[in-house]
């Protein structure tokens, strides 16, 4: 389903802490997916750092039984840069797609920052865009949102690039301190943030107590008013 693979790893992705910064902030996470209201799988996030150059793998698969409701699996590699100010600067974003049914021929989705130009450009599309230092991918979006929060930058300028687009994030809320059940704690303190792109309303939770690393991630498509929710299963690996 559409929403499966815009939301796996949608969690979120980088993991830095405020005592440790400097470090490499490599991690291994796990997301309960639950489309609907029904649990229908899991999305693992992993990242690997070596001398501020980063990659983040997502891979979101859904169980057997829910493939009637969840129809692809999906693996997305996304390249990164930890700049020596602790910023994230995005690279790359390359997804995989394959559908159970209908149409099974993998499907590719890749755009990048080109250097040379200084743009951002999706060749399939023969499409460009400004390159821009606060421009990510609808999963590094999140990290990216997490590490201006880690540098005492609650409410920093971003942009969602999209394989047909780049838009300005307006929030709706942003730093609202709440709190968030989780799949393995209730109750957790957390940083609200949630605004609305064309296609989808967005809604993060980043706990106070893992250093903002996302707990709870809610999308909802503008047309169908479906919603995707992905939970952190237990704390990360770091």
């Amino acid at each position: 389903m559409r929403l499966f693979h815009k939301v796996i790893g949608l969690l979120l992705v980088f993991s830095l802490n405020t005592a440790n910064a400097t470090n490499t902030p490599d991690f291994d996470a796990e997301f309960s997916v639950r489309v609907m209201g029904i649990n229908v799988g899991t999305a693992t996030q992993r990242l690997q750092c070596e001398t501020g150059s980063c990659i983040l793998e997502t891979s979101a698969i859904p169980d057997r039984w829910a493939r009637r409701l969840a129809n692809e699996q999906t693996h997305e590699r996304i390249k990164l840069n930890l700049t020596t100010n602790n910023q994230l600067r995005w690279l790359s974003y390359h997804k995989t797609l394959e559908r159970y049914r209908g149409n099974t021929a993998p499907q590719v989705t890749h755009f990048f920052w080109d250097q040379a130009s200084d743009q951002i450009l999706n060749p399939d599309r023969n499409q460009s865009w400004p390159a821009n230092d606060q421009a990510f991918d609808m999963i590094s979006i999140i990290y990216a949102l997490r590490q201006n929060l880690l540098n005492g930058q609650p409410y920093p300028t971003l942009f969602l690039q999209e394989d047909k687009r780049q838009t300005q994030i307006n929030f709706v809320k942003a730093n609202l301190e709440t709190q968030v059940h989780t799949q393995f704690r209730s109750n957790m303190n957390a940083r609200f943030y949630e605004w609305a792109s064309e296609d989808i309303q967005v809604k993060i939770w980043l706990l106070d107590a893992l250093d903002f690393f996302p707990g709870r991630i809610e999308l909802t498509h503008q047309d169908s008013n479906r919603s995707v929710i992905l939970s952190l299963r237990s704390e990360p690996t770091f």
